[in-house]
């Protein structure tokens, strides 16, 4: 078997045990948690939140399907070895999903004034039910962009790096439901531990999506300007980019710098990296 075929064995093992693991957890996690959440919180409080994660998972219907799309589009430039399309369709999908999660937030504004009546929820409750709806709301807005790097780390066969950060929210999660509904039974606490739960989770799976995974940034337009050691200022215009200190030939520089493509002269050479470490190189 050849080294290639072995480590696709290997991602194939990792991915399907960390999806049985992550399903695991989740169900374990859903039978200890209801019936703690239920008897903290009451039958009317327990019904108002099920109801209200109910009415906001219907804004998961504006996904439209590209969940789907990022793992497919990203697995195949990936197998084209084509660091450039990476980065410009991981950008895509990125500010794609920022603008569905601005409309999830808008909807959400829009409705979350007529909720009470519209869902028939008792005065009593009203003031509760409209913070809670707001709060899961922000979670599924946030969750658009931020999970998309998770459908980048399934495109790159790292599916289990996805389900490990999934369950470590899933579990952010469950530790902080408890803590929050022993301290004080509240549905506007058990609103706030699932957004943050969530984005903390979300966050440091895209982090470490864009630091480990080459080509997930969602920057695409920037490129290492390489020049002249005879030359000290940069091809590329002023304004982005800032020249070197003079040296002496043969030595070598660090800048930062940022091109497009058209501003590259033929004597230089342009490799698509990652913008927060851009190396300049001044030879002789």
């Amino acid at each position: 078997m050849s080294m290639i075929e072995k480590n696709r064995s290997s991602a194939i093992i990792k991915n399907t045990l960390s999806n049985y693991s992550r399903q695991a957890v989740q169900i374990l996690v859903f039978l200890v948690l209801t019936p703690f959440i239920a008897a903290r919180l009451g039958t009317e409080a327990f019904g108002l939140w099920a109801l209200l994660q109910a009415v906001i998972g219907l804004f998961g219907l504006l996904d439209l399907g590209f969940g789907t799309s990022v793992v497919k589009y990203i697995a195949e430039a990936r197998s084209s070895d084509d660091p450039s399309r990476l980065s410009y369709l991981t950008a895509t999908f990125f500010w794609v999903y920022m603008v569905l999660g601005a409309i999830v937030i808008a909807a959400a504004s829009a409705f979350v004034i007529v909720l009470p009546a519209v869902l028939s929820i008792p005065d009593a409750y009203a003031g509760a039910a409209q913070m809670v709806f707001m709060l899961v709301a922000f979670r599924t807005a946030l969750g658009m962009p931020l999970g998309m790097f998770m459908g980048v780390m399934t495109g790159f066969q790292r599916q289990w790096w996805a389900n490990s950060f999934k369950i470590a929210g899933t579990l952010l999660y469950a530790g902080g439901t408890f803590w929050a509904l022993l301290a004080e039974p509240s549905v506007e606490r058990l609103g706030a531990v699932n957004l943050i739960a969530n984005t903390v989770a979300m966050a440091l799976g895209a982090w470490v999506c864009v630091t480990r995974l080459p080509g997930s940034q969602s920057i695409p337009d920037s490129s290492v300007c390489i020049w002249s050691g005879r030359s000290h200022r940069s091809p590329c215009s002023s304004s982005s980019s800032r020249s070197p200190r003079s040296s002496t030939p043969g030595s070598i520089l660090l800048s930062y710098s940022r091109c497009s493509p058209s501003q590259l002269s033929h004597s230089t050479v342009s490799l698509p990296v990652s913008p927060k470490r851009l190396l300049v190189c001044a030879v002789s």
